[in-house]
């Protein structure tokens, strides 16, 4: 890992350095002469994973550019002490069922999780805060053909609300609650655990080891918030065929342990839907959130109200809601109107939103909302 952090280092100085713009692929051609010229144990890694070390720093630095193209303010590129993953693509690795080997490491023998099918196209390996490793193995799966819009039933479109007092909440009425609901046992460990760390003195073997037991009740915590993503999205990628859903930026969200749980929630939430739904032919819609708590869903008359106030009662049409499924029959209203060929708004009296609170107990305990 530290020869890897090298490389990075290496490329972010040349580039640094030069008065031109050096590509990618030219600078492959520098790692090789590295691997040449230099005592620095570049040779002792395999090429295919070096060169992706060094598309990582040409991908932060895309990544810097397009927030600077939408206003954000950025800083630099900083050298990296050590890495947590190294990737190899398309060679230097050879998967079977009882060992992984890597070049130039060897054969490592390995507990498979899961069953691999299909074309195998890279390998991450990654090291947690723990010291375990781990490797993620990118294969090919077949993919089922977008399903036509005009064959989409009004009763298989949803709209997906995050919001503030709760997890999401849908059009037909779901809210689910709050995460830190689900995970209160496990976000109170980590709590207890760095309160018990601040009590340390500092780089002591003492504060060695509580960071440890800090870092295992982190895993923990986002392990289990994954799972309940996981299968809260494959449930809606089963059981819909267009989603709807809020184009946030999660940058905006504030930050403390619970407020870093929920935005990592929405957008994993956002990440895991999208993939899910590509692979099974479902349309994601990406819709434009402004307003749709405002907005009355049946006649569009808009009133400002404020977060404490979670029913919506709308003065001119005399609708009465919840806030949140208000704001999510919104957002599957703007969902159809990108999607061309799918029907029109459906009118409020032939929906069936009635509101239905979910414990998110019951998607890990049964793998579904069990709705």
């Amino acid at each position: 890992m530290d020869i890897h952090a090298n490389i990075y280092n290496r490329t972010l100085d040349t580039l640094e350095e030069e008065s031109e713009w050096i590509s990618k692929y030219d600078m492959f051609t520098r790692l090789t002469q590295w691997k040449k010229k230099d005592s620095n144990s570049f040779d002792a890694v395999n090429s295919k994973a070096a060169q992706q070390t060094v598309g990582r720093v040409y991908n932060a630095i895309d990544g810097l550019q397009t927030k600077k193209e939408k206003g954000y303010s950025v800083g630099k590129l900083r050298h990296r002490n050590t890495f947590t993953s190294i990737e190899y693509n398309q060679s230097g690795f050879t998967v079977s069922e009882e060992t992984l080997r890597l070049h130039p490491v060897g054969h490592i023998p390995w507990n498979k999780h899961r069953d691999i099918s299909g074309s195998i196209k890279g390998v991450t390996i990654k090291v947690s805060n723990e010291g375990d490793w781990y490797a993620s193995v990118l294969h090919e799966v077949e993919t089922k053909d977008e399903i036509p819009l005009e064959d989409i039933e009004d009763e298989d479109v949803v709209g997906i609300d995050f919001n503030v007092s709760n997890l999401i909440t849908d059009s037909d009425g779901r809210i689910f609650e709050s995460l830190w609901s689900a995970l209160d046992s496990e976000i109170e460990r980590v709590k207890r655990e760095q309160q018990k760390l601040s009590r340390k003195e500092y780089g002591s073997n003492n504060y060695k080891k509580q960071k440890a037991n800090v870092q295992k009740s982190y895993t923990k915590l986002v392990n289990k918030r994954n799972d309940i993503l996981h299968k809260l999205t494959n449930w809606y990628v089963e059981r819909y065929d267009y989603i709807a859903v809020e184009d946030i930026e999660s940058e905006k969200l504030s930050q403390g342990l619970v407020s870093h749980i929920k935005e990592q929630a929405w957008g994993r939430f956002k990440e895991y839907i999208a993939y899910k739904a590509s692979q099974a032919g479902v349309h994601i819609a990406e819709v434009d959130p402004a307003y749709t708590s405002q907005d009355c869903s049946q006649c569009g008359n808009r009133r400002q109200k404020d977060l404490s106030e979670r029913q919506h009662n709308c003065q001119n049409c005399g609708l009465s809601t919840h806030r949140d499924i208000n704001a999510a029959i919104n957002i599957e209203d703007r969902g159809r109107e990108l999607g061309q060929g799918l029907s029109e708004t459906t009118p409020w009296e032939m929906r069936s939103a009635d509101e239905t609170h979910v414990s998110l107990r019951t998607i890990v305990e049964r793998g579904s909302p069990g709705l």
